[in-house]
């Protein structure tokens, strides 16, 4: 009985590993007003981002700065779906000021939500930082063949949120591809 568990356990795993595009959005009015080389040095998130993402065999497509605002992201959302972009993930801009629209301005894309992230993205969160993890906002759904993951721009938590997706991303992407 144990056998057959396993086996279906796994049953989705043996088609992997799919390739799969990944392409970051940094929503931040700060780094995207300076200069290409202070962005270099003040960008710690985007960094880590990108070496989590190569040295877990997806591949990097490359970075793009956006200010805070709803429509140059939806322009990025909208070329990136467009583009059949497997990842899709959006750093910063989640938070509960005025200026933090990336949730509003990502969910009008989103077709299925993946809760489970944003439940277990806030659990592991409040494991390290406590209560202040309530006004913590993550968010994860798919577009077609696209998920869509937004992050904080802490980089702790893109280290946490993109190490979560990349868990479960060749599963999810075999589903979409059926």
């Amino acid at each position: 009985m144990k056998e057959e568990t396993k086996s279906t356990k796994n049953h989705h795993l043996s088609k992997l590993p799919l390739q799969i595009r990944a392409k970051v959005i940094m929503m931040s009015d700060s780094l995207t007003a300076v200069s290409e080389k202070k962005r270099e040095k003040l960008d710690k998130s985007g960094k880590i981002a990108e070496q989590l993402i190569k040295n877990n065999e997806i591949e990097w497509v490359g970075m793009e700065y956006c200010s805070d605002d709803i429509d140059p992201l939806h322009e990025l959302l909208e070329s990136y779906i467009k583009e059949k972009i497997e990842l899709i993930i959006t750093i910063g801009g989640t938070g509960i000021s005025q200026r933090d629209i990336t949730i509003e301005a990502a969910s009008p894309f989103i077709e299925k939500e993946l809760p489970g992230f944003g439940e277990l993205f806030r659990y592991q969160t409040y494991k390290s930082v406590g209560t202040v993890s309530i006004m913590t906002r993550a968010l994860a759904g798919i577009h077609g063949k696209s998920v869509i993951v937004c992050l904080p721009g802490s980089p702790n938590a893109v280290e946490l949120g993109i190490n979560l997706i990349l868990k479960e991303i060749q599963h999810i992407a075999s589903l979409l591809q059926k």
